[in-house]
Parts: C-alpha cells; sequence; structure tokens
C-alpha cells in the first residue's frame, strides 16, 4: 500500500522526501461491504492550503459499487457522486497486480473552481458498468467490456419526457485493459492544463 495519491501514475509532481511524497489531508472517509456491494466515502480538507474552510472547503466523494462474478467474468456497477475536485481516479487491481481504472475526472478549468468550491452540493455524477472477464482464479484476463444505460422514458403529449429509476444495460465490444487504460492516462488532470504544468503521465 502506498500514500501518496496515485499507485497508477506514480509519485511525480509530489513534494518532499521519496517516502513522504503526498499531502496528508485533514480528511474523513470509510469503506465497507454490504455483501457484493462495497460504499465508499471521503471527505476532507487539504491542510497545506492556508485560511482553512474558507480558502480550502472540504470536498468529497461517495461511491457505490456491486461487484458481481459471472460466467464471463466481474461485473462492476454502481454510482459515483461528488464535487467535481480535484482530479479524481479509481482503479481496481487482481491477485496478481494488474490494475483497470474504473473511471477518472477531471477537475474543471481555472476560472470555474470558484463557483465549483463555493458550492456545497455534490455536482458530479457518474455511473459505472464494467464487465472484466476474468481466467479461473478471478484473475483479469486482459479484457473487458462497457455497458451504457438506456433509462425507460415516456413523453407526455410532446411536451415533456419523464426518466424512469429503471433501465437495461447494453454491452460495447470486448476491448483489452491496456487500451483502457491508455485512454484513461491521457485524460488531462484539468482542461486548461498549460506548460505542462499536469503533465505527469509515464511514458
Amino acid at each position: 500500500h502506498r500514500q501518496f495519491s496515485s499507485v497508477t501514475r506514480g509519485n511525480n509532481g509530489f513534494m518532499g522526501p521519496e517516502t513522504e511524497r503526498y499531502a496528508r489531508s485533514s480528511g474523513r472517509g470509510h469503506a465497507k461491504f454490504d455483501g457484493s456491494k462495497l460504499i465508499m466515502r471521503m471527505r476532507g480538507t487539504d491542510p497545506l492550503v492556508m485560511g482553512g474552510g474558507l480558502l480550502a472547503p472540504e470536498i468529497g466523494w461517495f461511491l457505490v459499487l456491486k461487484l458481481d462474478k459471472m460466467e464471463e467474468g466481474l461485473k462492476i456497477s454502481g454510482r459515483l457522486t461528488g464535487k467535481e475536485f480535484p482530479a479524481y481516479e479509481a482503479f481496481i487491481t487482481d491477485s496478481k497486480g494488474k490494475s483497470l481504472f474504473i473511471t477518472t475526472v477531471s477537475a474543471p478549468e481555472k476560472l470555474d473552481l470558484g463557483t465549483e468550491l463555493s458550492n456545497p452540493f455534490y455536482d458530479y455524477r457518474e455511473t459505472i458498468d464494467l464487465t472484466i472477464l476474468t481466467d479461473a482464479d478471478g484473475n483479469f484476463t486482459g479484457e473487458m467490456k462497457e455497458g451504457i444505460r438506456i433509462y425507460d422514458k415516456v413523453t407526455i403529449l410532446g411536451l415533456f419526457t419523464i426518466e424512469f429509476p429503471s433501465y437495461k444495460v447494453e454491452w460495447g465490444e470486448t476491448i483489452s485493459i491496456d487500451d483502457w487504460n491508455s485512454n484513461h492516462y491521457n485524460t488531462s488532470p484539468a482542461p486548461d492544463c498549460e506548460n505542462n504544468e499536469c503533465d505527469n503521465r509515464e511514458e
């Protein structure tokens, strides 16, 4: 277990000695399993920012994932909600050390940060539907599929549409985990990064 931000991108761009290249947050969080459902909540502020909660307001993420062992592999479905700051990534790793991004989230542009951080409510929502192909031991084979939720809708007199919570998942083609991860690696931490200030990706 490493204590800096990202084991997928390494410790580039972090301050301090090699054993402490991360900012200790003043945060609170918990994770638990309820049957096959993983529930995680992370909340906190940045202790490196002067001014406490005024200049570094509390941010948080709430993640609920259902993990189902299917005939072809591991099905992951759920929802991520939180503040759209800072840049965020979630990944899963098998017993042999093969990792797959569950999702990555970019932070807003600098000009939008004031509005984003002054809003006390969660304003980012994302649904997650993935199937990771596994072998007999439950380890990743190197392939996966992404699903898209199609919600039931009804249009009333052509004036407005009601979307119901029930849905079905349409699964895309099987792709390699390496290709999937590459797409996420190439996602910029923020859309307005300048002068390679966000370019911590490994070649």
